[in-house]
């Protein structure tokens, strides 16, 4: 297609950042979330590249570290954003809020949500509180927050829907250099098989992981040092 500009608001600011995109093949249109000058901006998108919506939802901040963001959900989309220092959820039909969830009080760095059928996964970091996982379910948190890491420098967290459980991966650096870890959240919250996926060196740190699933079976990539990338596939 062309290019396309992402509208920054309605009333004529001019600077947009921190944007993310999904796909929804129900509607098969892209949805777009991007910060414009400290307000949130929902635009709808077709195929094409063709402006259907743009609606400026108010003031917040996008996370673009962790993945994903913005995703669609089933008949919505949804993404994640800081707002009155609060880590929210907001789900969107059309180009209007549905709801919003409070899910953490607190400046999260970093967040990223996938959706399981009937509720979302979300994990973010945050600083003195390492890596946090949550299922936000009909608005309200299904149980309570669990803390997936507190070692030094844990952040960058992803999240994946494998079609039984929510898995993480993050960053963390409990000795010389980052690694990378995984676990699995089931829908009450319990947590399994977490492992060790690369133990860093120095030169060969392991970070920036990245999540992408296919229904059954999760893909994990991550950087490896400044100069590699290395893949896996894991099978629930």
């Amino acid at each position: 297609t062309r290019t396309w500009r992402i509208p920054t608001s309605q009333e004529g600011t001019d600077r947009a950042e921190s944007a993310a995109i999904a796909w929804s093949p129900t509607l098969r249109q892209w949805g777009v979330v991007a910060n414009a000058n400290g307000s949130i901006v929902f635009v709808l998108v077709d195929p094409s590249g063709a402006l259907v919506a743009n609606r400026v939802l108010g003031p917040g901040t996008l996370y673009t570290v962790g993945a994903p963001s913005v995703i669609w959900a089933g008949d919505r989309w949804a993404f994640l954003s800081l707002q009155a220092a609060q880590l929210r959820l907001t789900t969107v039909r059309g180009d209007r809020v549905v709801a919003q969830a409070a899910v953490y009080g607190g400046h999260a760095r970093d967040a990223a949500l996938d959706w399981d059928g009937a509720g979302f996964g979300v994990t973010w970091s945050a600083d003195e509180a390492g890596v946090a996982y949550v299922r936000v379910l009909d608005g309200c948190l299904a149980h309570p927050i669990r803390t997936v890491s507190r070692a030094r420098h844990a952040a960058q967290p992803c999240l994946a829907w494998n079609g039984r459980d929510h898995v993480l991966a993050w960053s963390d650096q409990p000795d010389a250099a980052p690694n990378v870890r995984v676990v699995r959240f089931d829908r009450d919250g319990v947590a399994r098989g977490e492992r060790l996926v690369m133990e860093g060196a120095p030169g060969r740190e392991a970070w920036w992981p990245s999540l992408g699933a296919n229904g059954s079976e999760v893909a994990l990539v991550w950087q490896e040092g400044q100069g590699d990338a290395w893949a896996l596939v894991l099978t629930p």
